[in-house]
């Protein structure tokens, strides 16, 4: 994901208190050339180096099964809301 110099956090403190206040992201896999994406309640840990995520997926969804051996992607996104366009 490209990500200009003047918006990266390189804070690690500032990194895992934004995910641990908004945590509901997205987690992204690819696998064959589908994209299947799923919002997924996750709790933040550090371990040590590590900053290990914790998530819960059911098992109905197929998409447990395309993360084991592949590269995933978690999109943690900060407050938000729909504003209509009645309202503008």
């Amino acid at each position: 994901m490209y990500s200009p110099p003047y918006n990266r956090v390189e804070d690690r403190a500032e990194l895992v208190a934004f995910m641990r206040a908004h945590n509901f992201p997205v987690l992204v896999t690819g696998l064959g050339g589908a994209l299947h994406a799923s919002h997924l309640p996750a709790m933040i840990h550090e371990h040590g180096e590590q900053i290990v995520i914790d998530m819960h997926m059911a098992h109905a969804n197929p998409q447990w099964r395309e993360f084991f051996d592949e590269e995933v992607m978690l999109i943690f996104t900060g407050p938000h809301a729909y504003i209509s366009p009645r309202w503008y």
